[in-house]
């Protein structure tokens, strides 16, 4: 019971400091937790058309520790109802669901009414993109129980109160015991546990803080039965979780990645390693623009930056917070692209004396190689942190 209280203080805390990592029996709390063999019961259901998101949502939270995320605040104004309230994550699941009942519906309406856009192009695609998820959901099994399984779950590291954006990656972890029994086949638990890891992931391959030969590469290790779905069901959970945010969030460009990963073209996009080094440093820019190609390459030939190591190191490594470093601007300024181009050669630099295990750098001030730490989440993943001169902890924030 005492560690109930404890969890329960820590959720809603605001000054809660772990050193080093979180403890260890936190995740082991949350792994065991939940009426796990109640949540069986639910997996027939999950195939009727007529199971509503909101219900599948509301049973769900009843037999696990989703109800805890009602005690989690989201952060920043913009998750601020107009009535001064600050959003939850449980008023965000719930929200979330109840986006995907009315995508089923063909509501676009509540989809306009969640958004700050009402120019004639947007409310057409968003009818256009609102009648063909309508169709696939109606059509396929299949991507009906993806999408309403990986919804409910998509938040669910965020229990473990890690820092650095690692809470898909710790979920993916987390989640196991309650897909073991809800989960038809391992081929639906496999496709359900990538949709959960990436459904930040997705978003993140456009600014360029993760190559998207990263997320093909675990893509295509899913049965192609389920390879098919994964795609629609993570728009959907962009697009309706995008609505769900605050007071509405749903933007162009958050409908234009829901359409592009309904249409499977995200997966179609260049992996070249410049393209994506052009998203991260050129925010907003066309990043195949001739003339970026042309600045970066002859910035990767000035430092000597053309080698396959190099390459390797695009291809496979994520790079958060790169905005910390001031870098970051739609603009061809020659100070401000060498400096980008400077870190980029400092974190190569980090990074090959531990390739064989990191896939992840962290940011967290100006560089320095006297200021890395090397962390691994739930699932196994190992990140270095950089630039933090402190202590490494995982503080709720």
């Amino acid at each position: 019971m005492d560690k109930i209280f404890s969890l329960s203080s820590m959720l809603n805390g605001p000054g809660v400091v772990f050193e080093n990592e979180n403890p260890p029996w936190l995740a082991d709390f949350i792994l065991k937790s939940g009426n796990l063999d109640t949540l069986a019961e639910f997996e027939p259901r999950l195939s009727d058309p007529g199971y509503a998101a909101t219900t599948t949502f509301s049973n769900l939270e009843g037999n696990s520790l989703l109800f805890l995320m009602n005690l989690i605040p989201r952060k920043n104004h913009r998750n601020r109802y107009p009535n001064g309230l600050q959003q939850s994550y449980g008023d965000h699941n719930r929200l979330m669901m109840l986006g995907i009942d009315r995508l089923a519906a063909g509501d676009w309406n509540w989809l306009l009414s969640r958004s700050m856009f009402f120019k004639e192009t947007f409310v057409c695609d968003l009818q256009d993109y609102v009648n063909s998820i309508r169709e696939r959901l109606t059509a396929d099994e299949r991507l009906r129980k993806l999408v309403m399984l990986s919804a409910s779950f998509h938040d669910y590291g965020k229990l473990y109160r890690r820092r650095y954006g690692l809470d898909s990656y710790d979920a993916a972890f987390l989640v196991q015991p309650i897909l073991d029994r809800i989960c038809a086949t391992p081929e639906e638990r496999a496709a359900t546990v990538f949709c959960i890891r990436n459904h930040d992931i997705v978003e993140h391959v456009g600014n360029g803080a993760v190559p998207l030969q990263a997320v093909l590469a675990s893509y295509r290790e899913l049965s192609p039965k389920y390879q098919e779905v994964c795609w629609p069901a993570l728009s959907m959970i962009q697009v309706a979780g995008a609505a769900s945010l605050g007071n509405g969030r749903l933007t162009e460009m958050k409908l234009s990645l829901g359409k592009l990963l309904l249409t499977g073209e995200f997966a179609k996009q260049s992996t070249d390693h410049v393209i994506r080094l052009n998203r991260l440093i050129f925010p907003g820019m066309a990043p195949d623009d001739a003339k970026l190609l042309a600045l970066s390459r002859s910035q990767l030939a000035n430092h000597g930056l053309e080698q396959p190591e190099f390459v390797e190191f695009c291809n496979r490594v994520t790079i958060r917070n790169w905005n910390v470093l001031g870098l970051a601007r739609a603009d061809i300024e020659d100070s401000r692209i060498r400096k980008s181009f400077d870190a980029i050669e400092q974190l190569l630099q980090i990074w090959k004396g531990r390739k064989s295990y990191t896939d992840m750098i962290l940011l967290n001030g100006n560089i320095t190689t006297d200021a890395v730490k090397t962390g691994v989440t739930l699932s196994g993943d190992h990140f270095l942190t950089v630039g933090d001169s402190g202590e490494q902890s995982r503080q709720v924030a």
